[in-house]
């Protein structure tokens, strides 16, 4: 249980289930107050304003995050090791809520070297219907997304929007990034489902229905584990889960 405690309490895991949680408060900003006033709900909200400005101070988290990130990488090592090659569940290596997450991906019949034929993004014309479908979700999230991306500007990160069933509906990011993104299917159209994907920060916080972080190679399929990703569900105003706002980056920078 201590070493949980320390993945959480590292700065690179408390960094980023911060902006996890701010995400969360954006969003309901942004959906309580419609769109025209999406950023006045966010600027009144001065914990929120102040807070995710420092907290995606990206260069700075990275320069003082090393030494934890290493820390964090070896409980991985060992943690993967034990699941993986021993079959026996890594608790207190691990959130609780990342090997409930690996261990239904397991029972999909993922295996850590999977891979994902057939999973491409769909194409342009099957998007825009779904786009459609989500309209309501799109315009209330695009002013919070692009107050996001301009904290996280030029820091190789994007931000992503996702419908109630881990589909990207949207996609904001550094051109640097994207290209890396891109080449895992991190992109409009493509279904990050965790059932299809694996642990990852869209699919699991959909299925658990709160935010959370994943770093790493705490995503369950294996070239996946250079994203370092942190998503806070969105629910419309009857209570009920419409979509999914995510921050990815690279966790090796």
């Amino acid at each position: 249980a201590a070493a949980a405690h320390d993945v959480d309490q590292s700065f690179g895991g408390k960094f980023m289930h911060q902006t996890a949680r701010h995400l969360g408060r954006l969003v309901k900003a942004g959906i309580a107050h419609g769109v025209g006033q999406a950023s006045v709900g966010v600027a009144a909200d001065e914990g929120v304003g102040r807070g995710l400005g420092q907290l995606l101070d990206v260069g700075a988290h990275q320069r003082r995050a090393q030494g934890a990130v290493q820390a964090h990488g070896q409980r991985l090592q060992q943690a993967r090791q034990l699941f993986f090659a021993q079959g026996t569940p890594p608790e207190g290596l691990l959130d609780p809520l990342i090997i409930r997450s690996w261990e239904r991906c397991r029972r999909f019949g993922l295996g850590e070297n999977s891979t994902s034929p057939g999973l491409q993004p769909m194409d342009r014309r099957a998007l825009k219907t779904e786009q459609e479908r989500n309209r309501y979700l799109l315009t209330h999230s695009r002013p919070i997304m692009e107050h996001v991306f301009e904290q996280i500007r030029d820091s190789g990160s994007m931000v992503i929007l996702a419908d109630a069933n881990g589909l990207l509906l949207e996609t904001v990011g550094d051109a640097d990034f994207v290209g890396r993104a891109d080449r895992v299917a991190l992109s409009a159209g493509a279904s990050w489902d965790e059932n299809l994907r694996g642990t990852n920060a869209i699919g699991t916080a959909l299925r658990e229905e709160t935010p959370l972080a994943v770093l790493g190679s705490e995503h369950f399929l294996e070239y996946n584990g250079f994203l370092t990703c942190c998503a806070s569900p969105i629910f419309g105003p009857d209570g009920r889960l419409i979509g999914v706002l995510d921050i990815s980056g690279d966790y090796r920078s």
